[in-house]
């Protein structure tokens, strides 16, 4: 029987604390206050669960300590943004196995993970980094347009932009201007670290699931990523799993395994992020965590493998075993995102939604009677199966265009909207 320590877990991340349990592992699970409030994940079944400050190395460290002399830690799991550099920094410090330190915060620090990767020699974006709005235009200038800007120690698509001219990126200023205004305490650190100014790399994005344990490197799912029609920033949601040529294919893995060589992502499994440009793979994020939202659930659809067992083998310091795999088809992960601020309906059913054929899961998190919702906020994510990408976007769209005259909300739409009919 191992002992695995989870660290603030998400709804996915509760999944595999439930299934360490089915596997007979002791869990022990932390969770800070903040995500104890946040917490709509259910019961995470774990032997012991503790609350502590999981943004404190000094507190987390002490936590960990206890439990690790009470029962030695095998393996340890966090795979939020915002505290698994400190989990990495106490691991360290205790001697427990996990992502090594300097690798996390190579890759949670975008500017800094493109630094490291250009001295490795590791093909980079042309990239700018500044802490003052007003230094964007300059900046702008040697890095060219079309680019992107982005909170450097920022996560999802929180205050992240494109620009195609002057024009857009003065327009961009002035909405960071209001929105760094507006972000809660607990949020100021995305911003503390500045502003990352890079190249828009036009291309089909890719995030290779890549395993790392001993020096040993396994790509375990490569997965396609869908944007709004309104905003290429703008993350949509997944397809699982991509088809590409099998050179393309093969030179993504490959330099998803240089990427976390270069940033010393030594133990775990990381979401590399790569666009396929007109000069080959370049990354464009690199997460020392695993995929997040509903795809775990999506994989175990597409392949048939449960990927919390992926997860538990290469953090307990087991090449995971990937011989299982078979093809069920395509699945589409959508995320359901007010296109305004506004008010969910009053009256709606949503069993007409999660009854379609296509849909094998609806996770709502925020649909409720007359609540109000802001822009962007992901009020559910669901789960759309088809015999090809196409047919499993198309159903995507379909669901997006019933739930929303359902709920009664104008609803963000993948670029293909336009085509479908209600």
């Amino acid at each position: 029987m191992k002992h695995v320590l989870f660290i603030d877990q998400t709804p996915s991340g509760v999944a595999t604390m439930q299934r360490a349990k089915e596997n007979g592992h002791r869990v022990t699970y932390i969770r800070s206050p903040e995500v104890r409030a946040l917490s709509n994940a259910g019961d995470s079944n774990a032997d012991v669960e503790i609350e502590s400050d999981t943004s404190s190395v000094k507190e987390l460290t002490g936590t960990m300590g206890r439990i690790h002399k009470e029962h030695p830690v095998t393996a340890v799991i966090n795979s939020r943004d915002a505290s698994i550099e400190y989990t990495a920094v106490a691991c360290a410090q205790l001697g427990i196995s996990f992502t090594a330190a300097v690798g996390v915060q190579n890759a949670r620090n975008k500017a800094r993970a493109r630094q490291v990767l250009a001295a490795a020699g590791v093909d980079v974006p042309r990239f700018a980094v500044t802490t003052h709005l007003d230094e964007f235009a300059g900046l702008a200038r040697s890095v060219g347009y079309p680019l992107v800007i982005k909170p450097a120690c920022g996560y999802g698509s929180l205050l992240c932009y494109r620009a195609d001219s002057l024009l857009e990126l003065r327009m961009v200023i002035e909405k960071l201007r209001h929105e760094e205004a507006q972000l809660p305490a607990s949020w100021r650190h995305i911003v503390g670290g500045g502003y990352l100014l890079e190249e828009w790399v036009e291309g089909e994005v890719v995030s290779i699931q890549m395993a790392v344990v001993s020096g040993h490197k396994e790509a375990l799912a490569v997965t396609g990523r869908t944007t709004t029609a309104e905003d290429a920033c703008i993350g949509l949601g997944s397809v699982v799993p991509v088809s590409l040529p099998r050179k393309v294919g093969s030179d993504c893995i490959a330099h998803a395994g240089e990427v976390c060589e270069a940033l010393g992502l030594d133990l775990g499994v990381f979401d590399i992020e790569i666009a396929i440009g007109a000069r080959g793979p370049v990354v464009v994020d690199a997460n020392p965590r695993r995929m997040g939202g509903e795809v775990l659930s999506a994989f175990e659809l597409a392949t048939g493998v449960n990927f919390h067992d992926l997860l538990l083998e290469t953090y307990s310091g087991q090449m995971p075993n990937c011989t299982r795999m078979r093809n069920d088809g395509f699945v589409v992960v959508r995320k359901m995102l007010p296109r305004f601020d506004a008010h969910v309906g009053e009256v709606f059913n949503l069993e007409k939604i999660a009854t379609m054929r296509e849909c094998k899961k609806f996770v709502n998190y925020g649909i409720q009677a007359g609540r109000r919702v802001k822009r962007l906020e992901v009020l559910a994510r669901a789960l759309l199966h088809g015999s090809t990408v196409a047919s499993a976007l198309s159903a995507a769209e379909i669901l997006t265009l019933r739930l929303e005259e359902e709920i009664g909300l104008s609803l963000v739409h993948g670029p293909n909207a336009s085509q479908l009919k209600r």
